[in-house]
């Protein structure tokens, strides 16, 4: 009864105040830390049951803690999905992921960079990218192959939509039918914007909310002294582009490229994860400010966020960690 009583307030304040004074407001408190597998770098949440799949490792570098593993909220270790240094269920003989996604029915694609041994020590990338499918269960199920492009392409992000699976490399998207496994090239509408600031240029987490809008993670210099990242939302319908810059900003002209990583909520709110920015920032829908979280007093990585209705978790990449934070709503009079 007394749920019922606060949920009605919330109601009645949402629509009898105006909407620029915001009396709902929230704050997040810092629960707990759990440890991964070194270098994690993604991150998705199965709202169902509330189960965390973590990707670790990076393509761009050569490390055997290349794995795909299960923890529910409280960070306990269910299951390792996949270990790709024993992974010999697909069609090449080495794999590095690069991000995951995971549609309606709660399957999991993988997208990773297929590899070919060269020497005894040296594998060589393969000019495309496969998919790999997982089921609810975490049984794999199929390969997406498309390792034998005929120009290098290198991807950077996955996401899913109605039925399609959406790869991009920063200056296309490969839209895929998961039936009929046919793509087909998305190029991206072009502003007039300065060429650092594109998504093309570094482009490293792709997102698509309810409504089939397309969020892109890029990132900016500025008189190459200093590095920000930010947001391109593109609607593909009638290919207009806005983009909302991040708050902080790293002096460090080395920071770019760097790993920004970004999630949606079920509102259409922004999590920006801004790795050398060290914070989290959140934006409406429309792309305006709402808060910055900074994560934790020592130095971080944020490379990755996942959200729910209860909690939020941003991958630290640096100290091979999810950190997880308490969302509170609460009432602001004015």
């Amino acid at each position: 009864m007394k749920k019922n009583i606060i949920l009605i307030i919330i109601v009645l304040f949402s629509f009898f105040c105006d909407r620029q004074k915001n009396p709902l407001f929230f704050t997040f408190d810092y629960v707990s830390s759990f440890s991964t597998e070194p270098r994690p770098n993604a991150i998705i949440i199965n709202e169902d049951n509330g189960y965390l799949y973590v990707a670790n490792s990076h393509p761009s570098r050569n490390n055997d803690n290349r794995k795909i593993q299960k923890y529910n909220w409280k960070g306990e270790l269910l299951t390792t999905v996949v270990d790709f240094t024993s992974f010999d269920k697909g069609n090449y003989p080495r794999y590095h992921p690069i991000d995951i996604t995971m549609d309606n029915d709660r399957n999991l694609y993988i997208l990773v960079k297929p590899y070919r041994k060269y020497s005894e020590d040296t594998w060589y990338p393969f000019e495309g990218f496969c998919i790999l499918k997982y089921n609810f269960d975490d049984k794999f199920q199929k390969e997406f192959d498309f390792a034998e492009f005929d120009q290098e392409w290198s991807p950077a992000a996955i996401a899913y939509y109605n039925e399609y699976i959406f790869v991009t490399n920063g200056s296309i998207i490969k839209k895929i039918s998961i039936d009929s496994e046919q793509v087909f090239d998305i190029t991206l509408p072009i502003s007039e914007e300065n060429v650092n600031s594109l998504p093309e240029i570094h482009t490293t987490d792709m997102a698509i909310d309810s409504e089939g809008f397309i969020y892109l993670v890029g990132q900016a210099a500025f008189d190459n002294k200093s590095v920000n990242c930010h947001i391109t939302k593109i609607n593909l319908k009638n290919r207009q582009r806005v983009t909302v810059y991040s708050k902080g900003r790293t002096e460090s002209f080395g920071a770019m490229p760097n790993n920004p990583g970004l999630s949606i909520n079920s509102n259409g709110n922004i999590y920006l994860a801004t790795f050398y920015c060290e914070s989290l920032e959140i934006f409406n829908r429309n792309g305006e400010f709402i808060m910055q979280l900074d994560v934790d007093n020592e130095e971080t990585r944020p490379i990755d966020v996942a959200v729910d209705n209860k909690h939020i978790y941003i991958v630290d990449n640096l100290n091979n960690r999810i950190d997880v934070y308490k969302k509170h709503v609460t009432i602001q009079v004015i």
